[in-house]
Formats: structure tokens, C-alpha cells, sequence
């Protein structure tokens, strides 16, 4: 008694005691997707066959942790023994102080 996936149409279902909303999907065998064929539609998306354990536990996706961005202290484009900017952005003049 295989169940294939089912989405509700546009009136909400009752099916063993809980209640579907239109569009939620709805695990059916063949003959409750009969007897409710005109309130839900075969799901596109199935999913992939596994072992029976697999089926009963619930396994969240591996998700690899994001790399660490490194931020490096940025220097100045002027050469250490350069020409130096005041406060206010001028360039000191060669002989000057800065």
C-alpha cells in the first residue's frame, strides 16, 4: 500500500481527522486519491524512494558552515616615506611638516 504525494485543490480537505488547506500536500494511497480525486491533484515533485527505516525519521539537510571572511587593515596608498596629508587633505609640500 504505496502512498504517493497529492496537493489539495482550492477546497480545503478533512483526511483522517486533520484538516488540509488548499495547497498543502497530503500523503494518499491510490484508493483515498480516488475516492478525493476531484479535491486533490497528483504532486510533480515525489520524493525518492529510500530504505522503510529512512522513511520513518525525519533528517534535516547537511548544511556546510559559511567560510569566515577574513578582513585585513588596509594601508595607505602613499609610500611610508611619502608626502603626508594634513586633516583636511592637502598634501604637505616636500620640506614641510606634516
Amino acid at each position: 500500500m504505496d502512498k504517493l504525494n497529492y496537493r489539495v485543490g482550492s477546497t480545503p480537505i478533512r483526511h483522517n481527522g486533520r484538516l488540509f488547506g488548499v495547497g498543502e500536500p497530503v500523503s494518499l494511497t491510490d484508493e483515498e486519491a480516488k475516492a478525493l480525486q476531484d479535491h486533490v491533484s497528483l504532486d510533480p515533485v515525489q520524493p525518492r524512494a529510500t530504505a522503510p527505516a529512512a522513511q520513518t525519521a525525519v533528517q534535516a539537510p547537511a548544511v556546510e558552515p559559511a567560510p569566515e571572511t577574513v578582513v585585513s587593515e588596509s594601508t595607505t596608498d602613499t609610500p611610508a616615506d611619502g608626502p603626508k596629508a594634513d586633516a583636511k587633505g592637502k598634501k604637505a609640500k616636500p620640506g614641510e611638516k606634516a
